[in-house]
């Protein structure tokens, strides 16, 4: 829809305009700040007056530090569908703009790092466009002036093979070198007829490009496609396009319509980098399918709005600045790769910020905080920089006045907040010095001592508890650029504890030691912590010893558990998984002499690193008693992570083994480090600890139902307007039917947890309705619930077939009903919305559980559930589906067992 600028007269303001915020209300504003070209390296500071009625209600500090770094352009492209059209009258939509319109969303697309957007044919320009050559020239004038690269000329319109030449020789004055024709749209064009009329281009001195959101089509054309824009990330695809020289892009991940800061910034800057794209051509700048200022009033789908159009500029959306962050951070990349290159001329040092890049390249970088690692970036970039500088004075005679010179620069970052407590733990009233140990400049301190008393704002203060108890103290160190927040626990007891040792009675004693390769004699029997894994080509290990004397019968026990409280390294993620081994040491030794060499005073182990045997009695073996994998993208999270030792234990007290304790390492020992804290450390809620449970009588129990939540299905939309597209990552489902059209679903969850081991009592499958939004339907919506007749595959089906190359016998999906039925109409669920009802944004559910019965049983295969309205026509409605981004939305399903 198309509307007049008359009847939306919205203009830009140069000024912020009054709002009202109800009272009650929250409202989030977001703050930009575009530094000018020729600003000056320092630091700025100013402030928000938040005011009503001249009163002033609030002042928020701002402070801002401009580096002295001109940011590099980006290796990759930043491109982008843009659908707008420069006409006459204009319009507030997503095609026809005035040249006012159009020379500010130009603008605005290379504020945000958008070098080449596409460009639309015009209306009836279908084969040919020579009548509007003048707009056309109009509008590639208008984009070299702001500083677009007009190199390749990005068509989405149909161009005669023949006249390309033309339209190259016509546009060169405003320097487009190729023209890339776009082909038919998400479409398999591995064809004969597809790929002769590529040939016809390419003989003609064009190129040619497509969209593929289906990747078997995008796998199948390498070698003639110049240019492949993917619809998710395809890394071995990346590979086969490269391999011909051509290129690839990524758009649909996710395209522009959910407010995901975050996710933009990650998707669209340095994933691409770290999984090899050549540049982004995300869908759309805008796209609106009604009025563009409401996203809800298409039945089909919701705007695609990066930008909201005016009269004569645009309002910016969250995910548009999530998006400029993201060139943001590959631009920061490019800037140090650049100063690498440079540096490396000139003989200097890089190893240091090539290492950081290359660990960069394989961190899984959902897990990391996006704002710390451009901090690590400039960090870099500044080192080489000041490196460079120094070379430069030094040559040249300049003094450190010499206005390039940053050695002196710091870049403000949050602080680290870390402190040291002494002592620890004591008998009331206990003292204790507080110590900061933050990194990161912090210049304010809070303290709360968990005890009721008032914070401390010292650095460094001294407490004293007066009553016995467990204090958690939580310390926050802050600075201009934010804060962080680290706790700590100090346990004071009565005086009356410090001679008692009841507490103690309970516990097995301990025995635990480091073994580490790079100190093989150093005999480690005090350190508050165990290790294993391997860092810097360094390997380590751990042997524990608990007093079982105790325990006279293996039959007695029914199950024991070694658990280790998981501290370091705070904050970080490792390279590669730490998989962690449990093994019986061959021999017994000795805590105050024991070592990588040696098992005690004098006696060397057989293997340096320690002799032990693994559950299958080989000496050195590989079959572990117990094993736990603590992944590479985990952070330590402070708590008991645990290892079932019964087997082991076991064999100790039954005395087939003489008790030799554990010996602990990990699978695989290269850049995998972890740490335990040991038995010698203060914080007796932190040491490891060996947990016997002894069988009870057999007495009759009640049977138990259990309650377990799926998620994490696998959903496709079936529409019977587009009997060969596959929807497999829409971020909605749909039923019945809308002007003639069915829409179907077919979903899947993952029940093999539960087949054959579980008594399922209930199963309800919960859809979440939101859509049409405040419309009713002319005809109820009668949900069913079918079981397909056979497997399908998400990656192909559609409304025409079930898997590649293979067909529904019935258009639409196979199904059988409850009764057994082959397209029956016996549904196992059913659910009637009615016509007059509003979507109301709330789960709805159907009761599955015979069908979920026959699953689990394994009556029947598992191929889900297919889900259709009874009668299919003016009653569409739209359900979130496991793509929509909120996990408090998606499908699932309740099971109830025992």
């Amino acid at each position: 829809m198309v509307t007049p600028i008359s009847k939306l007269p919205v203009r830009d303001s140069t000024t912020l305009q009054p709002v009202t915020v109800p009272k009650g209300y929250n409202k989030q504003f977001w703050v930009i700040l575009k530094v000018p070209f020729n600003a000056s390296s320092g630091n700025y500071s100013g402030k928000i007056i938040i005011e009503s009625n001249t009163r002033i209600i609030q002042e928020l500090k701002l402070n801002l530090q401009v580096l002295p770094i001109e940011l590099s352009k980006t290796n990759m492209e930043y491109s982008l569908f843009y659908r707008g059209k420069i006409t006459e009258n204009g319009s507030i939509s997503s095609e026809e703009k005035t040249t006012a319109q159009f020379t500010a969303e130009i603008q605005n697309m290379y504020d945000h790092g958008i070098t080449n957007p596409t460009i639309y044919p015009y209306i009836g320009s279908y084969g040919l466009f020579q009548t509007h050559e003048t707009a056309m020239c109009k509008e590639l004038s208008i984009r070299q002036n702001i500083g677009l690269d007009n190199t390749r000329l990005y068509f989405c319109g149909y161009v005669l093979p023949d006249t390309i030449k033309h339209f190259k020789d016509l546009f060169a004055q405003y320097g487009v070198v190729d023209i890339y024709q776009y082909g038919p749209d998400e479409q398999d064009i591995n064809i004969t007829e597809s790929r002769d009329y590529i040939t016809s281009v390419h003989n003609s001195g064009g190129k040619y490009f497509v969209a593929e959101w289906i990747k078997s089509y995008a796998e199948s054309v390498p070698d003639v496609l110049d240019l492949v824009i993917a619809g998710n990330i395809w890394p071995d695809v990346v590979d086969s396009y490269h391999s011909y020289g051509h290129k690839i892009f990524l758009y649909n991940c996710p395209q522009t319509v959910p407010e995901y800061p975050h996710t933009f910034r990650l998707n669209y800057g340095l994933l691409l980098w770290q999984k090899n794209y050549d540049g982004t051509m995300d869908y759309a700048y805008q796209h609106s399918f009604g009025d563009i200022w409401n996203d809800f009033d298409s039945p089909i789908c919701r705007d695609h709005v990066f930008a909201y159009p005016t009269m004569d500029g645009v309002i910016d959306t969250i995910q548009w600045e999530g998006f400029r962050e993201g060139v943001d951070d590959v631009r920061y990349l490019t800037t140090l790769q650049n100063k690498i290159a440079l540096a490396k001329s000139e003989g200097k040092n890089t190893s240091e910020a090539e290492n950081y890049l290359a660990n960069l390249k394989n961190s899984s970088l959902s897990s990391m905080d996006l704002d710390e690692v451009r901090g690590q970036i400039i960090y870099y970039t500044l080192s080489l920089q000041n490196d460079l500088n120094s070379t430069n004075q030094n040559t040249s005679g300049n003094d450190s006045t010499n206005e390039n010179n940053y050695t002196n620069l710091t870049i403000l970052q949050k602080p680290i907040a870390d402190f040291w407590e002494s002592p620890k733990s004591g008998n009331v009233p206990l003292n204790v010095t507080f110590t900061d140990n933050s990194t990161g400049s912090p210049t304010a301190w809070n303290w709360n001592f968990g005890d009721g008393t008032i914070n401390s704002t010292l650095q460094n203060p001294v407490h004293t508890y007066s009553t016995a108890g467990d204090y958690t103290v939580v310390f926050t160190a802050s600075n201009a650029a934010g804060s962080s927040t680290v706790t700590g626990l100090i346990r004071v007891t009565p005086p009356e504890d410090s001679i008692s040792d009841g507490s103690a009675a309970s516990k097995l004693k301990v025995f635990d030691n480091r073994l580490r390769e790079a100190s093989p004699d150093t005999v480690f029997q005090s350190s508050p912590y165990i290790d294993v894994g391997g860092m810097n080509s360094v390997r380590y290990r751990d042997v524990i010893l608990f007093n079982l004397s105790e325990y006279t019968s293996s039959a007695e026990i029914s199950n024991a558990t070694l658990s280790l409280y998981w501290y370091y390294p705070a904050g970080k993620t490792r390279p590669s998984d730490t998989v962690i081994e449990i093994y019986r040491p061959a021999s017994s030794w000795n805590p105050g002499y024991v070592s990588w060499n040696k098992r005690d005073r004098g006696i060397a182990w057989k293997n340096p690193g320690g002799d032990w045997y693994d559950k299958k009695g080989v000496l050195q073996g590989s079959t572990p008693y117990a094993t736990l994998t603590i992944k590479g993208s985990a952070l330590p999270d402070n708590r008991y992570y645990e290892l079932n030792v019964t087997d082991l234990v076991k064999e100790y007290v039954s005395g087939k083994y003489e008790n030799t304790g554990f010996l602990i390492k990990a699978r695989a020992e290269n850049n995998n480090y972890i740490a335990f804290y040991s038995s010698d450390n203060e914080n007796t809620n932190q040491v490891p600890n060996l947990n016997i449970k002894k069988k009870e009588p057999i007495v009759p129990v009640p049977i138990v139902n259990m309650n377990s939540t799926v998620i994490g299905a696998k959903d496709n939309r079936l529409r019977e307007a587009s009997p060969e597209i596959v929807f497999q990552n829409s971020p909605f489902i749909d039923i019945g039917g809308m002007n003639n059209v069915k829409y179907r679903d077919m979903v899947w969850f993952n029940l093999s947890e539960y087949t054959g081991s579980a008594n399922v009592n209930n199963a309800t499958l919960s859809l979440y309705w939101y859509y049409p939004a405040g419309i009713s339907r002319p005809s109820d919506t009668v949900i069913e619930v079918y079981r397909p007749a056979s497997s399908w595959n998400p990656g192909y089906v559609s409304w025409n077939k079930r898997d590649r190359g293979i067909a529904w016998k019935n258009p639409g999906g196979d199904w059988y009903d409850k009764k057994g039925v082959l397209q029956g109409s016996t549904p196992y669920a059913t659910l009637t919305i009615k016509g007059s009802a509003l979507p109301d944004n709330r789960y709805y559910e159907l009761n599955v559980t015979d069908l979920v019965k026959e699953y689990v049983s394994g009556k029947y295969e598992n191929t889900g559930f297919l889900i259709k309205a009874r009668t299919e026509r003016n009653n569409y409605i739209a359900f979130y589906s496991s793509d929509c981004g909120n996990e408090n939305q998606i499908p699932k399903i309740r099971l109830v067992y025992s």
